[in-house]
This record gives structure tokens, sequence and C-alpha cells, in this order.
């Protein structure tokens, strides 16, 4: 998506299994483009893969806009996503993977992030509000270091012209 002198910023569905080590994918990406309806949830996450020893601070969301429609940037979540070591197999599949993994999802907080670390990745949830008309909403996540100027990832979340049930 994006790079600084610090990380490379880019993005992954929820359905990639994050390891420390992902390597960054090929190819440049515009922005986070993602699909959704009213009364719906999607998830994505956002990926800093370190070059150098940055000092995050925080993680910002915008408002998505579509003309004079707007998602309040309240409707979005954004979590850390810490990793966890697998060090066994496990017993209700046939997964061998082992080492370490990304699994919970836990607050944001300033921390020091260097390439020996591996990527720093957040969950970053869109809670689109029943009765939000279809339609291409924008805006933007910003990552703020204290070591450069904020770097800006745009986001593109396409709302069907659908309403999902409140319950199923």
């Amino acid at each position: 998506l994006r790079s600084s002198a610090a990380f490379d910023a880019w993005f992954a569905d929820t359905t990639v299994k994050l390891t420390p080590q992902t390597p960054v994918p090929g190819g440049p990406r515009a922005s986070i483009q993602i699909s959704t309806a009213a009364n719906e949830a999607q998830s994505f996450q956002v990926i800093l893969s370190p070059k150098r020893e940055f000092s995050l601070e925080r993680v910002e969301v915008s408002a998505l806009r579509s003309g004079e429609r707007e998602i309040a940037a309240t409707s979005m979540e954004v979590h850390a996503i810490e990793y966890v070591p697998v060090s066994r197999k496990a017993r209700i599949n046939q997964v061998t993977f082992f080492g370490r993994i990304g699994d919970p999802l836990v607050p944001v907080k300033p921390r020091s992030a260097t390439r020996n670390d591996g990527n720093l990745a957040f969950w970053l949830t869109v809670r689109t509000p029943a009765g939000t008309a279809g339609g291409s909403y924008r805006g933007e996540i910003t990552i703020v270091t204290a070591d450069e100027a904020p770097l800006r990832l745009p986001l593109a979340v396409q709302v069907y012209d659908f309403e999902l049930p409140e319950y199923s």
C-alpha cells in the first residue's frame, strides 16, 4: 500500500494467518478495498513490516464518506494482533504449523517495533449501521509514529444496496 522510511504498510484479508515473518506481498495496491452490506461487520488486517526501529503511537481511522452520506469513525474498531507460540500439533485438525502465529486481539498501545520483531499487525472491523445506503465510501487509516510524519492508508468500502437482517 504505502511505505515510509521505517516500515512497509500492507493489507490482508481476515482469512490470512499472519506470522512475524509473513512477507510483504508483491505488487502495489492503490487502497484497501473491502465490501459489506448495511447491518454487517466486515474485518481486515493492516500490517506494518519494519525496515528499521520505530515507535508506534497509535492507529487512527476517519469517517467513511460517499457524497453527503457517512459511516462514522466510531463504527470502526482497531485492535493489535499479538502472536502466540505453537509448539505442538493440534488434535482437532492435521495442521502442523510450528512457530508464532497471530491470534489474540488486544488494545492498541504505544510500542517500539524493530526489524527483528517482525510484522506489527492490526485487525480492523467496519460495523456498517442498519439503514446505510449503498455506495462507494472512502476514508483513511492513519499510522502515527513518534519518528516521522503520519502515514495515511486509503480505505475504500463498497456498501451493497441491501441490508442484512438483525438475526439470521
